[in-house]
């Protein structure tokens, strides 16, 4: 059975250690994080995976030390309204055949691409701005076939969509 709860109004910051920790765990089961504040300077801003299936909304996730969402494990989130700036690594990062919808969030400024989709996996992109990242706005690999629709992507550092080894749709 899954597992459901809220996280709500809250301010979570992770500090800095060798150990690789995110401000939020996920795995497998539902939970509704909004109007929260997140940092992780010892891993990613929330992590998820093993089929898990949050909603994430209306949250600032900024500063963490790896990538401000990583979703992994065929997992399948509802991304909604954030803003996701400032993290060393990805904006949001996907992997193993990872999917769920991704919508109205502005993704900017991070220390790498704005968004990683790589292995397999299928996401929604609509209606997001996805701008002054340092590498890719978007980096599509591995096998993935994303659906991207009514983005604003624009002022990265290198390509606005780099795909290789994948497919999708994009609009």
């Amino acid at each position: 059975t899954a597992i459901t709860g809220t996280l709500r109004n809250l301010t979570l910051s992770q500090k800095p250690g060798e150990d690789q920790h995110s401000g939020i765990f996920i795995v497998g089961g539902s939970l509704l994080i909004e109007d929260c504040t997140i940092t992780s300077r010892s891993g990613s801003g929330i992590s998820i995976l093993e089929q898990a299936v949050p909603v994430i909304r209306n949250n600032l996730i900024q500063g963490s030390r790896f990538s401000g969402i990583a979703v992994f494990g065929e997992s399948v989130p509802l991304i909604l309204g954030n803003l996701i700036t400032a993290n060393d690594g990805n904006g949001i990062y996907l992997e193993g055949q990872s999917s769920g919808v991704f919508e109205q969030n502005i993704i900017q400024t991070n220390g790498r691409h704005g968004m990683s989709i790589t292995d397999g996996s299928t996401p929604t992109v609509r209606n997001s701005q996805i701008y002054t990242n340092t590498e890719y706005g978007m980096l599509v690999t591995d096998g993935s076939i994303p659906t991207i629709s009514n983005n604003q992507i624009q002022a990265n550092k290198s390509d606005g969509i780099y795909v290789t080894d994948a497919a999708g749709t994009y609009s």
